[in-house]
């Protein structure tokens, strides 16, 4: 009798792979998807039958916990969230800002970051920004040299993340209770600084929020 190879579950049908993966919730589904290159491709042409209601992401004084409602389960993410802000997410990607007012987007269930460029890349012809140390930048509207100090605290995103594609886009902008802003800036995957979007125009004075639904972005 011969003896089962040891490898052979990394090799199963890719519909019963399917079958076993729609079955999972939703950690154990990105647990197993990191089992081999196989399942990771598998995974990206699988549809979870499991829908449950949203994760709550608590900050206690030890770090960061998720608590699924579904399964009354607390789970303590490995990475070190110390000195980060969350910004909005996109699935279990989130977009954060570091304690040097770098953005990057962190995978809550794993190590995987994303670095992305930094703020005062950003190119366009209006404006042109300058960091002042950790968490200051000084803004200049290039045409007549006007300047303001921006915080770091006023910084708000949103972002996109298509794993199957591989893709991500992300837009941010300075926006604080005193002023809306004047401009955005938003960059996807595989650029290396952010482009300029004017918010100011006759029929837009400046932006108080804004929402990404797909590839469209919806400004107030």
């Amino acid at each position: 009798m011969e003896t089962p190879n040891s490898s052979s579950w990394s090799e199963l049908p890719m519909d019963i792979l399917i079958s076993l993966l729609e079955r999972l919730n939703f950690a154990d589904f990105h647990r197993a998807k990191m089992a081999c290159s196989n399942w990771y491709l598998c995974s990206k042409q699988t549809l979870l039958l499991k829908s449950g209601p949203p994760w709550l992401m608590l900050f206690p004084k030890d770090g960061c916990v998720l608590y699924n409602p579904d399964e009354d389960r607390v789970y303590k993410p490995k990475r070190d969230f110390s000195g980060i802000r969350f910004l909005p997410n996109s699935g279990k990607w989130f977009l954060v800002v570091d304690s040097r007012s770098q953005l990057c987007i962190i995978d809550v269930f794993s190590e995987k970051r994303i670095d992305l460029p930094p703020l005062e890349s950003i190119k366009g012809g209006l404006y042109s920004l300058e960091r002042l140390g950790d968490e200051e930048f000084k803004e200049e509207l290039i045409s007549c040299g006007y300047r303001v100090i921006q915080s770091a605290e006023n910084l708000r995103g949103v972002l996109r993340v298509d794993e199957k594609m591989e893709e991500y886009i992300v837009v941010w902008c300075f926006n604080s209770i005193r002023s809306n802003s004047n401009y955005i800036g938003f960059c996807k995957n595989g650029e290396g600084h952010y482009r300029e979007i004017t918010a100011h125009m006759e029929e837009l004075l400046g932006l108080s929020d804004m929402v990404l639904c797909g590839d469209r972005l919806y400004g107030t």
